[in-house]
């Protein structure tokens, strides 16, 4: 990439010497920090590809960003408006509050796994938009409700369409992102719902005081005719700028589809959707993919769940409630951090396990801590803050494991994401009553330990993942392969001596055969690329080892 190609993106003012346009330029200091957050997010980069990569994260990884935000915000609607007016004037009573969450999450783990499936036969720019759609009426249906069966029935419909959100974009991304990109991506949309949890409640307060009375309604109803309103514009914005897949998003140009699959398909990804029948689920749940990634993801959970009891730690030790919220605030900061720096590391190392087994080790040290009950209460504090960094940044790490190893079928990790996220849904509703009761505060001794086993778990789980995927990479490399060469052609592959056939061997070397060459450039995907010196003309061709057969991108 040259010195004009970078202005484009970082804003660099040139200044020609002598006529000379590719001198270098002078910076300014805000172009100097443009260009190398333009480096961090993009790498070595050609100008083609780095502005389809700007696009994406404008429209893709921006609409999923603010739709996670909202979600957040929607999940917090409900405790907000208990406490600021619901419960006297719809007369909840008994365990109506508990029934009106276990009926959202009723239709929220009923329609995790089938709105994945559905993604995958339906264009996503219609399919995300629309449940953003339904998602506005429902919400917009809890500002206006009257009745404490009504607020029943609305719930587990807006379980039903709030379902698709989270494994639909994680779903997406994975299908458009490079590894070296996906980590960073994964994480800046995780942090975006941390970021909604961090000001939900100011916002939400400032609410609460404004609109109270305004046009006759409630300040709890305010807040879902708020949220609503911002779900009807993403909505519309969804429409708009939300892409399908690589191969047929029609406001992108025939040249920059033929660059998105073609980037994808380098590192042995599929951006071509194929059957969904009972052959694919019987393949999903015969792999080890299936029930590792559940294992992991719900592992990864389960242990991130103790930072969240500071606030009732804090209140029970002695401090007042204000004090106790603000004592969290520093926690949701460092969690941000922490998602997003562990995120552009696993890229910037193109590595998972670490990316998971060294954080995870800081919990341990952490729970550790916890569990022995350290004062005075600064030290408990310190305890809570490396819990934080050893556990809240691992699980955009997950996700982005799944999507590289499931690269090759669509349907695969359309499922599986909808499994993981259905498994962490039913196990958050049993988590807390073993292990979290508010009975044990504050020092929830058994959350603290057992919490020590579960990251032990999680470890393991990532050593497993890793044996197991480079073990099926070995087994993928050591596959024959035979090419055949057009009469007369002159075929050659990156300048390597001709050979009629090629084998790889463990250490990524070609073994030289017959007539044609084979480089591997991308071991881990098991890729080879092919030119075709004779017609003038370079043709990538992607080779499934793992088949024997041949396709051509």
């Amino acid at each position: 990439m040259g010195w004009l190609d970078l202005a484009r993106f970082t804003g660099y003012r040139y200044v020609p010497v002598d006529g000379n346009t590719e001198e270098m330029p002078s910076v300014s200091v805000w172009g100097s920090f443009k260009h190398s957050v333009f480096r961090r997010l993009y790498g070595e980069k050609s100008p083609e590809e780095a502005e389809l990569v700007s696009i994406l994260d404008k429209r893709l990884l921006g609409f999923a960003m603010l739709g996670y935000f909202l979600k957040v915000l929607d999940m917090t609607n409900l405790a907000n408006a208990y406490i600021s007016g619901m419960e006297e004037e719809l007369n909840v009573q008994g365990i109506d509050y508990n029934w009106m969450y276990t009926f959202f999450w009723i239709g929220y783990l009923l329609m995790q796994v089938p709105s994945n499936a559905l993604l995958t036969r339906v264009r996503p720019s219609l399919y995300l938009p629309c449940l953003e759609l339904l998602w506005f009426i429902l919400t917009l249906s809890m500002g206006f409700v009257r009745s404490v069966h009504a607020i029943f029935a609305i719930r587990f419909l807006l379980g039903l369409a709030e379902a698709g959100f989270y494994p639909g974009m994680i779903y997406l991304i994975g299908s458009w992102y490079t590894k070296e990109e996906l980590g960073k991506r994964s994480s800046l949309f995780i942090t975006a719902g941390s970021l909604g949890g961090l000001i939900s409640g100011v916002m939400q307060a400032a609410l609460l005081k404004g609109m109270n009375g305004v046009l006759g309604l409630s300040s709890w109803r305010w807040l879902f005719i708020i949220d609503a309103s911002i779900t009807l514009l993403l909505s519309t914005v969804g429409f708009l700028l939300l892409p399908d897949y690589p191969n047929n998003t029609k406001w992108l140009t025939q040249e920059q589809r033929e660059l998105a699959v073609a980037r994808l398909a380098k590192q042995g990804r599929s951006s071509t959707r194929k059957s969904l029948n009972l052959a694919v689920f019987r393949t999903i749940f015969s792999s080890w993919q299936v029930y590792a990634f559940v294992a992991a993801w719900m592992l990864g959970h389960a242990a991130s769940e103790g930072p969240h009891q500071l606030g009732i730690v804090a209140k029970k030790v002695g401090f007042d409630a204000v004090t106790a919220n603000l004592l969290t605030s520093p926690l949701t900061l460092i969690d941000m951090v922490c998602i997003i720096g562990n995120g552009y590391l696993s890229d910037r190392y193109q590595t998972r396990k670490w990316c998971i087994v060294i954080p995870s080790t800081i919990g341990v040290i952490g729970y550790t801590l916890l569990g022995m009950w350290v004062q005075p209460f600064g030290f408990l504090y310190f305890a809570f803050l490396i819990t934080v960094i050893g556990t809240k940044c691992t699980n955009s790490i997950v996700m982005t494991w799944v999507t590289e190893v499931l690269g090759e079928s669509m349907e695969h990790r359309a499922l599986i994401v909808g499994i993981m996220n259905t498994c962490t849904g039913i196990q958050h509703t049993v988590i807390p009553l073993l292990l979290w009761p508010v009975t044990d505060a504050p020092y929830f001794t058994t959350g603290f330990r057992f919490s020590v086993l579960l990251l032990m778990g999680f470890i393991a789980t990532a050593f497993l993942i890793d044996a197991l995927h480079k073990r099926d990479l070995r087994r993928t490399t050591k596959r024959k392969l035979s090419f055949n060469v057009p009469d007369g052609g002159d075929t050659f592959l990156n300048g390597h001596a001709m050979a009629m056939e090629a084998r790889v061997d463990d250490a990524g070397m070609a073994e030289m055969l017959g007539p044609v060459a084979l480089e591997v450039k991308n071991h881990d995907a098991a890729e080879v690329y092919l030119i075709n010196r004779h017609s003038h003309s370079s043709q990538d061709m992607h080779y499934d080892m793992s088949k024997g057969d041949i396709e051509r991108n």
